[in-house]
């Protein structure tokens, strides 16, 4: 039985196109948010108290944390249409040092991370510190353009033996998190043998999948497709923000 369709790889402003139909994440809903402002507040007040302490407790350990976490994915929607705004406060504003405002930055930008499967250190902050509504309107062209574009370069690097490129090319794959998902997992299906090296080396690091053989892989692609696709790129999002000129290879 054949479960799944060779896709072909188009760069350009149109996102990637796949033969079955697409669905991607969503905004959420007012359910959702109302679910989630309640987890947030609880868990913001456990971290106030941390904010002056130098000893600082794993977020896992709050319960409120831990239920967010699991939303994955689901949470972007959230944290860029609902929280971004809490977080984008002018450095003159009088909330601007203040232990509510420090706190409500460091649990989005950890939220940030889980939901989106990325680091909160990375070896490499290329593109890490755009706000994340740019993330979100530049949705599946802005994803496939970088990753396609990074994991050219992570080959080029790869076969001329440049391993200081290779290597921060790697990092930035994996610090896209769930931004390189849809191109790294079309190469997969399209049988492309050398992104398997991608997906151990981020696996090595975050543990996100159980086994990274082809076959587990597309497995749990299949099986999770649909929450980690970006959504489609807003019609008014800038070509330029691709800023792809900002990779400079080590090895010219």
């Amino acid at each position: 039985m054949i479960r799944r369709l060779q896709t072909p790889l188009c760069l350009g402003i149109i996102c990637l196109t796949s033969f079955h139909q697409c669905h991607a994440l969503l905004p959420p809903t007012e359910d959702d948010v109302q679910l989630y402002d309640k987890l947030y507040q609880e868990s913001l007040e456990k971290i106030i108290p941390t904010m002056l302490s130098s000893k600082w407790n794993n977020p896992y350990d709050i319960e409120t944390f831990r239920q967010l976490a699991i939303q994955g994915p689901r949470l972007i929607g959230y944290l860029v249409l609902v929280k971004s705004r809490e977080t984008l406060v002018d450095e003159q504003d009088s909330r601007y040092n203040s232990l509510e405002y420090m706190a409500n930055k460091k649990l989005c930008s950890m939220l940030w991370c889980v939901g989106f499967r990325s680091p909160l250190l990375s070896q490499s902050s290329l593109w890490r510190t755009e706000p994340w509504p740019n993330k979100w309107k530049g949705g599946r062209t802005l994803a496939n353009v970088r990753t396609s574009f990074i994991l050219s370069e992570w080959r080029y690097a790869k076969n001329s033996g440049h391993a200081a490129d290779e290597r921060v090319a790697l990092h930035t794959l994996r610090s896209l998190g769930i931004q390189a998902y849809e191109v790294l997992f079309q190469e997969l299906e399209n049988e492309a043998k050398d992104v398997l090296e991608v997906f151990a080396f981020i696996n090595s690091l975050d543990h996100f999948w159980h086994a990274t053989d082809r076959e587990s892989l597309l497995d749990w692609w299949d099986e999770h497709r649909e929450e980690y696709l970006l959504p489609e790129t807003d019609p008014d999002f800038p070509l330029s923000e691709l800023r792809l000129d900002e990779w400079k290879r080590l090895n010219l």
